[in-house]
């Protein structure tokens, strides 16, 4: 509930394989804010290329938001985050990646990424006490969030 969308009728892309609860959570503001949530279908396993043009042809003039995860919990599918990130920049599209699955399994450096956001539950992989986690937000994003 920290980022602004405005008005009713503005649009976060995601996919329907984000994690359940990152669903709800959007689906929650649309029923509240009234805004567009677009849930992008892909086969599994796909290229991040094909991640990548689907997120491309899914823009617009009311997108405001990606909302993808880093890997699907479900599928392990990994997605192209610095492109998206890029490209969501590009056109003035904030980022938000659902990284739980993703820190700890391979090397990355967050800042690399170039998204807006990425959040993670430590539970989930490194093994901290439940309730533990971590959000990372762009320096230039803070006041946004």
């Amino acid at each position: 509930m920290g980022l602004d969308l405005a008005q009713a009728g503005n649009e976060v892309i995601t996919t329907e394989q984000d994690y359940p609860r990152m669903l709800t959570t959007w689906d929650q503001r649309m029923r509240r804010e009234g805004i567009k949530v677009t849930r992008l279908q892909f086969p599994v396993p796909t290229t991040q290329d094909d991640l990548y043009q689907r997120f491309e042809k899914a823009i617009t003039p009311r997108t405001k938001v990606f909302h993808f995860c880093h890997i699907t919990n479900l599928t392990a599918q990994l997605f192209p985050v610095q492109r998206l990130s890029r490209l969501a920049r590009s056109k003035g599209i904030v980022t938000i990646v659902h990284g739980a699955h993703a820190l700890g399994h391979f090397p990355f450096k967050l800042r690399d990424l170039e998204c807006d956001a990425y959040g993670v539950s430590l539970h989930k992989w490194l093994l901290a006490p439940i309730g533990n986690g971590c959000l990372y937000v762009r320096k230039e994003m803070i006041p946004r969030f």
